[in-house]
């Protein structure tokens, strides 16, 4: 059996893996970010909750009003 004991070879491969990540997880922040609902889930938790009470929302029902056409709950 062979056992690769050279690590430069490994270091690079790391770093590549890491910018990877990075770049992917960074990618969706970017996409939940961009996202209309999100907005609307930031504008709303902005809102006191005399604002909520009167357009008719519950703070625990935020996410639940932001994505009422897609959850069904």
């Amino acid at each position: 059996m062979a056992y690769i004991t050279d690590t430069h070879f490994v270091a690079p491969v790391r770093g590549v893996f890491s910018k990877a990540v990075k770049a992917i997880s960074a990618f969706f922040v970017q996409a939940a970010e961009a996202n209309g609902r999100t907005r609307i889930v930031a504008v709303l938790n902005n809102k006191t909750d005399r604002e909520l009470a009167d357009i008719g929302i519950a703070r625990e029902d935020i996410v639940r009003h932001a994505y009422r056409d897609k959850m069904y709950i």
